[in-house]
This record gives C-alpha cells, structure tokens and sequence, in this order.
C-alpha cells in the first residue's frame, strides 16, 4: 500500500512541466501556485519525492517564499499575492494566507535542506535561524509573532506571542543540533 500512496502523490501533485507540487487539487485542476505546503511534502521522512524532485521544489521554495522571519504562505511572482498583514480582520485574514510569512515552517525548510546538502548546508542553516533572536526581542521577550509581513521589513503581526512558531524554530533548531553530532 506504501507505494500505491506514493504513486498517486506524484500523479496527482507533480507533472514534469513545473519544478515544484501542485498545491491544491479541486475538480481534477491542479493549482500551482507556489506555496509551502510542497516544503512539507519534501522534509516527510518517507517522502514520494526523488531527490531531484526534492531539490527543485526546494529551489523553488529558497527562491521564492524564503524570508527572514520565515517561508511566505503565497510567492510575489502570484496575482492575490498580498505582502502586509494590514487593514480590516477579513482583509488580515486574507494576507495572512496570501503572501504573509510563517515562521513554524522554517522547521519544515531546514529538515529538507540539510537532508539534501547534509552537514555542508549546516552554515546556511543556522544562518537563517539566528535572525530569530532579534524577532524573539520585538515584542514579548523570549517568543515570536503569530506572522510577518511577506515583504521586507517583514514586521511581526497578530498575536504578539505564538506557541507553533517558537516550537517550529525550537525544532529546526534541534534538527541543526542532531546535524552536528553526525
């Protein structure tokens, strides 16, 4: 059954004319907008992906949704691409899965990262995690936002303090950790 689940993943989710998964699939119409919900396909420790396929959406992922407060929910490049968390709760609620940037799925980004490049992408990976001491000063001490704006200076937004964000970076840091004593 194993194998019959990984089949129809990459059926349904890849198709060679793109370099990263389709994120949705509604009525038989693959949506391939980018976002990060490829990056978790590809950090699964039984993942469907080949490697290439896990360097090409990781590609995709550094190049386009990668921030320094955490992977945006929707790359710029897209039309409904919104990169500030402002105004109204319904326009707020629509950024924040639009464009904003989540910190938690830095946990998902690294994993997959150091599983491709091993120790050597050690120093980029820590890299990006040490900008989250700054964000842990910005609001309530010792935690993080709830998101960041998608576009820079990527100011924190909503909650001032959100548990799966600093267990996300907790995590990431972990994986790092692990990393090191191979």
């Amino acid at each position: 059954m194993p194998q019959k689940v990984a089949d129809a993943f990459l059926h349904t989710f890849w198709n060679r004319g793109h370099d990263h998964l389709a994120d949705v699939v509604k009525d038989g119409v693959p949506d391939w907008a980018v976002r990060p919900n490829m990056v978790i396909a590809v950090a699964l420790d039984h993942s469907p992906l080949t490697k290439e396929q896990k360097k090409m959406v990781l590609s995709v992922t550094k190049r386009k949704l990668l921030t320094k407060r955490g992977l945006r929910t929707l790359s710029p490049d897209h039309l409904r691409y919104k990169g500030l968390v402002e105004g109204g709760p319904a326009q707020r609620d629509v950024a924040i899965h639009q464009g904003a940037a989540w910190p938690w799925l830095m946990q998902f980004f690294i994993k997959a990262y150091l599983e491709i490049h091993g120790s050597g992408g050690l120093p980029f990976a820590k890299q990006l995690l040490e900008v989250f001491e700054e964000a842990m000063t910005e609001h309530c001490v010792g935690t993080l936002s709830e998101v960041y704006n998608g576009d820079p200076p990527h100011k924190g937004k909503g909650a001032i303090s959100q548990a799966w964000n600093v267990a996300g970076i907790y995590y990431a840091l972990h994986v790092i950790q692990g990393y090191k004593h191979k």
